[in-house]
């Protein structure tokens, strides 16, 4: 199979964008480490303090299809 790449943009609740990135941050540590998962970055939106993106890579498809 073939690498998998996913893009990912969450608008959260306004206010919350600091205790959000926190949260997704301990889950980010634990998902970079799980076999197969290639990149998994967080990235916030200058533009737009309620929105944060995601971009995964992983090894194969399946492996990906357990992250949506």
């Amino acid at each position: 199979m073939s690498k998998v790449s996913m893009w990912v943009t969450l608008t959260l609740k306004e206010g919350m964008r600091d205790e959000a990135v926190a949260i997704i941050q301990e889950a980010l540590d634990n998902v970079q480490a799980e076999p197969g998962t290639l990149v998994y970055t967080l990235n916030t939106d200058d533009s737009n303090p309620n929105v944060v993106h995601f971009y995964e890579a992983y090894t194969d498809q399946e492996i990906g299809r357990a992250h949506v």
